[in-house]
C-alpha cells in the first residue's frame, strides 16, 4: 500500500483547522490531534500531516521520523474513521523511540480515536475522566 497524494495534508489552512478544532492526544513522543470532517463524500478519505520541528534534530532525524508515521499512518489507517484528518506533531523524543513503541502508541490513539467521536482530553488533564 502506498501514501497518496490525496491522503496528504498540504495547505495551511488545513493543518490550522485540525489543530483548532480536532481532538488532541498527547502520546509521549509525539501529539496526535483528530480532525472528524464529516463530508460523508462517496470515496471517504483519511488524510496525515506530519508537523517536524527542527529542534526535533538534525535534516537526517525529521526525514526518519516523517517516514515513520507515514508508515504507520499506512499501516494502520482502517483503525480510524473515514473522512478525517490527522495531524502528528513530533517530539524530540520520537527520533530515540523504537519503531515498535511509536506503533503501540499510535495504535492506541487511532482506536480511541475510533471509539470516541467526542473530543479526546490529555491523559495529564485533570479534565478527563477517570
Amino acid at each position: 500500500m502506498r501514501f497518496h497524494g490525496r491522503q496528504r495534508l498540504r495547505r495551511t489552512s488545513e493543518f490550522a483547522a485540525v489543530r483548532q478544532h480536532g481532538s488532541r492526544r498527547e502520546c509521549g513522543p509525539f501529539l496526535f490531534t483528530w480532525l472528524d470532517r464529516g463530508d460523508g463524500g462517496a470515496d471517504p478519505v483519511r488524510r496525515l500531516g506530519v508537523v517536524v520541528p527542527k529542534r526535533v534534530g538534525r535534516a537526517v532525524d525529521r526525514n526518519l521520523a516523517k517516514r515513520r508515521f507515514r508508515a504507520l499512518f499506512i499501516r494502520h489507517a482502517g483503525l480510524l474513521p473515514p473522512d478525517g484528518d490527522l495531524v502528528i506533531l513530533v517530539r524530540p523524543s520520537a527520533v530515540k523511540s523504537s519503531f515498535a513503541e511509536l506503533e503501540k502508541r499510535f495504535v492506541k490513539a487511532c482506536q480511541k480515536a475510533h471509539r470516541s467521536q467526542t473530543p479526546m482530553h490529555d491523559e495529564k488533564s485533570p479534565a478527563s475522566p477517570k
